[in-house]
């Protein structure tokens, strides 16, 4: 009985959009709002005489307590297990191991894991649940369930609504096209690189003078490094240096002693990159030379510290989500296109020097809550990393 009632439904699997489904089909709806909402859910029931296929229409919130922040949840269909609809009576067994989510809500009447006209939802986490099993009660016009496995004390109805109001209700527009893309990217969490597949599976690169970038489709055309400076994967802080060297510091209040811009270790005695006369030398020069840009002299003439501009297309242009990889926290950077990187949770030079006091530059810093970049300014001879870009040919 169940692979003839699975027949019935193989007809709606190759189409994105809704079909029509047989009589002896009824639907129970479940939202907590006034409005439809992602966070609605579905219960599909198909009877074949005695015998009834329930499928569970819902999201990524189901299996896991991790709560989220800033980012969508995946979307699955589940076709549920250990069916049992009796004298009012509703028990079910929900197995989501191995399933894949989608980027976006999933029609109803639907029951691919990846249907045609969506995509995958990237998110790892290994705190989802695999099974967990409803319980509750049944009338002629609702079903009252709880989450037996984890909250059985909170219960949630599920409505009998027809196949029109269903398909108002709950289908793939709850997300706009923007949304479902960027959803489809996902928030990933990699706790463990032999666990999980590395962002050189996912994401490719480019090779430019033996250093590896990543095009993420921006109208200037610049390329991203993958690391930092000195650095072999993402989540690694790279070599530091004081702004304007090309020597690997550590940050170390003595270094200005050392600073090669500080003539004698004194802030009061500039020797490049100055526009006040009471500190030295004036020469007016506000951005790095190339010759002072360790990523150009290190890795070649297409490379350099990004500017304030730069940094702020990534951030005004890319979407940004806060994440971890091998456990590091940091900030997915999500592109135009198809690709993204990642960018550890550490201040970053620019290239720029600071508009009002000449012995600072300028630096980027994350601000993980409101899942941005910002700037600020720093003491010139203190050690941070870079994020070399790559500009185009």
């Amino acid at each position: 009985m169940k692979n003839s009632a699975l027949s019935i439904l193989s007809f709606f699997i190759c189409v994105s959009c809704f079909a029509e489904l047989p009589n002896d089909t009824t639907y129970y709806y479940n939202s907590e709002g006034n409005c439809p909402s992602i966070d609605d859910e579905v219960l599909m029931i198909v009877s074949e005489g005695s015998e009834k296929v329930c499928f569970f229409y819902g999201t990524s919130d189901e299996f896991t307590d991790d709560p989220r922040e800033g980012f969508l949840p995946g979307f699955i269909v589940l076709k549920a297990t250990s069916l049992s609809m009796e004298n009012g009576k509703f028990t079910c067994v929900l197995n989501s191991t191995n399933h894949k989510y989608a980027n976006s809500p999933i029609n109803i009447g639907i029951t691919e894991e990846i249907p045609n006209g969506y995509k995958p939802w990237t998110q790892i986490n290994e705190y989802f649940w695999n099974q967990i099993e409803f319980i509750g009660t049944y009338d002629n016009e609702k079903i009252e369930l709880a989450n037996k496995t984890f909250y059985p004390e909170e219960k949630r109805v599920f409505y009998k609504k027809s196949l029109p109001s269903i398909k108002t209700l709950y289908n793939k527009s709850l997300l706009s096209d923007s949304e479902a893309e960027s959803n489809a990217l996902g928030y990933v969490n990699y706790e463990d690189s032999d666990a999980y597949m590395s962002i050189d599976e996912m994401v490719p690169t480019i090779n430019v003078s033996g250093h590896e970038c990543v095009d993420l489709g921006l109208p200037s055309g610049i390329l991203w490094s993958k690391c930092d400076i000195g650095a072999s994967s993402p989540e690694i802080v790279g070599d530091k240096y004081a702004w304007g060297e090309l020597e690997v510091h550590e940050c170390d209040s003595t270094l200005c002693n050392h600073y090669k811009f500080f003539k004698e270790g004194s802030s009061a005695n500039i020797t490049k990159y100055n526009f006040k006369s009471s500190r030295g030398h004036v020469d007016n020069k506000k951005e790095l030379d190339p010759c002072d840009d360790v990523a150009y002299v290190r890795y070649g003439k297409r490379w350099r510290i990004p500017s304030c501009k730069e940094w702020n297309e990534l951030r005004q242009l890319c979407i940004w989500k806060p994440g971890t990889y091998k456990g590091v926290e940091g900030f997915w950077v999500f592109g135009l296109n198809d690709n993204f990187i990642f960018v550890n949770n550490r201040y970053h030079w620019t290239r720029d020097l600071d508009d009002n006091d000449c012995i600072e530059a300028k630096r980027t810093y994350h601000v993980k809550d409101a899942f941005d970049l910002s700037f600020d300014t720093h003491y010139r001879p203190d050690a941070y990393p870079i994020r070399p870009i790559c500009y185009p040919q």
